[in-house]
């Protein structure tokens, strides 16, 4: 297939004698797919030999929850602004949701998802069990709290889950509570050795997130989209994913090419699909159809590894923090899987970068 659209453009006739042709359709965009590919790859392997200490892990994990900080402040007060920024030409709508930094609002949240799965595996990670305790004791661990890192860490989550609430995404709103209670079942259901605080976070974590900080910021704005979801709506997500599938018929091994999807796309969509995609609004399908068969299993192996790797720290590990970072992975792939089947947060460098650190740590 690669070779009869490549004898489209040019006939063979013209290629000088020993030229090679390209598998990939559109040979400059694989070769960016490659660069950035090799830039996730450093992350991942710097991730791996950098964080080789308690402190430096955790070091790394805050200065990733930061960032997600930094992208909620900034999108949270556009948001609360009311104001709409133009940029090239593009206009970025920040007055009926939060964009952040992001052209789109689904990437927005994606980013969230990733780091409040972080830092919710850094607050796992720092609990201790403190027994019966008189009020005496009680109080003078609420003030040693509150003068902690780990006050300022949850108000940092608190400021996140507010943008990520801000955004309207859906999806993105979905995944992350949803991982949340899958990570929080699993968590307990796994480890011989749950802490009452560690449940007592999770509680919390779902009731004061969900009912009290969503109520303010406009939970039910987001809950109202999600019940006024139409079939059109879903089809407008499903088709281009449905069409693309038949090129993967086509080049099930190689693949199209990296990043060659909205040039080979054009040959594929139906009478249907007017508008333009230069992405097939869910990763799975993406990868399959640009990447092969190989490629999938490829980028697909490497998050499954690591969720078995962090599955298994819980049930076995007794280090806290060991144990945090393995919920953290849990949480943050589980979310990342439920928004890719809608979206292509891992087609974006930022969330995918994050995405590479967020797996070192289930090695680590």
């Amino acid at each position: 297939q690669a070779a009869a659209v490549h004898a489209l453009a040019a006939p063979y006739a013209s290629y000088p004698d020993g030229a090679w042709i390209t598998l990939s359709l559109d040979p400059n965009a694989s070769f960016v797919f490659w660069l950035k590919s090799c830039a996730y790859a450093i992350a991942f392997f710097l991730t791996l030999a950098l964080a080789h200490t308690r402190g430096r892990a955790r070091l790394i994990a805050l200065a990733l929850v930061l960032s997600g900080l930094a992208q909620a402040v900034y999108g949270g007060l556009m948001h609360l602004s009311g104001s709409n920024l133009e940029i090239f030409g593009m206009t970025i709508p920040h007055a009926s949701q939060a964009s952040g930094g992001f052209v789109n609002r689904n990437h927005l949240a994606g980013f969230p998802e990733i780091t409040l799965a972080m830092g919710i595996g850094l607050m796992v990670g720092s609990l201790r069990e403190t027994g019966r305790r008189n009020w005496h004791q009680f109080w003078r661990d609420m003030a040693e709290l509150l003068i902690s890192w780990k006050a300022s860490l949850r108000l940092s989550l608190v400021i996140i889950v507010v943008a990520l609430v801000m955004t309207r995404s859906r999806m993105g709103n979905t995944a992350f509570f949803s991982s949340l209670l899958i990570a929080g079942g699993v968590a307990l259901a796994l480890s011989r050795h749950a802490t009452r605080s560690t449940v007592i976070l999770i509680a919390s974590l779902i009731a004061i997130d969900i009912l009290v900080i969503g109520s303010w910021f406009g939970v039910e704005k987001t809950m109202q989209r999600i019940e006024q979801t139409t079939v059109g709506d879903v089809e407008l997500r499903e088709d281009p994913s449905v069409y693309a599938l038949e090129m993967a018929r086509d080049y099930p091994l190689f693949g199209a090419g990296p990043g060659a999807f909205y040039t080979a796309f054009t040959r594929y969509r139906g009478p249907d699909i007017r508008a333009f995609f230069d992405h097939a609004h869910n990763d799975y399908t993406q990868f399959l159809v640009e990447t092969g068969a190989l490629g999938a299993a490829l980028a697909g192996g490497l998050a499954l590894m690591a969720l078995v790797l962090a599955v298994l720290a819980l049930s076995r590990r007794r280090d806290p923090l060991a144990r945090g970072f393995a919920f953290a992975v849990l949480m943050g792939v589980s979310s990342i899987a439920i928004h890719s089947t809608v979206d292509f947060n891992l087609q974006i460098p930022a969330n995918a970068l994050a995405f590479m650190v967020l797996l070192a740590y289930g090695w680590i």
